[in-house]
């Protein structure tokens, strides 16, 4: 398997942000997280993080509420 060039990456991560931060802000918020993160580790089986599970996970990892 090839491995990604950083310009790749890089391309990858403008499209990610641009699609999940719309606003330019270089944050993401609460709901705009937790799509990322359904979207892109899916468990396959379509469980979804509730809303409590989310609220606990996202908790551990926010600074400053974003």
């Amino acid at each position: 398997m090839e491995e990604a060039s950083p310009q790749k990456v890089e391309g990858v991560s403008d499209e990610i942000w641009a699609r999940y931060d719309p606003s330019n802000s270089n944050k993401l918020p609460k709901t705009s997280a937790k799509d990322f993160v359904q979207a892109t580790i899916a468990s396959g089986d379509g469980d979804d993080f509730g809303d409590e599970a989310w609220d606990e996970a996202f908790e551990k990892f926010e600074e400053g509420g974003s």
